[in-house]
């Protein structure tokens, strides 16, 4: 438990955190951008086709239709 602590312990505040996803969004290609908005893209129009709308349900049809083996 105390290791855990120390690891959560140094992520400071929500706007470092939330200023260093800016950061590194701002230092993402164009073409990585593409492809991230891609995938994206195919993640979405596969959880229409399996009739889920989360990420958990995602998740646990995969789980029940045995994808993680």
């Amino acid at each position: 438990m105390r290791a855990a602590w120390r690891v959560f312990s140094s992520v400071t505040t929500v706007d470092e955190r939330t200023k260093t996803i800016g950061e590194r969004i701002n230092s993402i290609s164009p073409k990585e951008f593409e492809v991230l908005k891609t995938v994206g893209g195919w993640k979405i129009s596969t959880m229409r086709k399996l009739n889920v709308r989360t990420d958990q349900e995602l998740i646990a049809f995969c789980l029940e239709s045995g994808l993680f083996r």
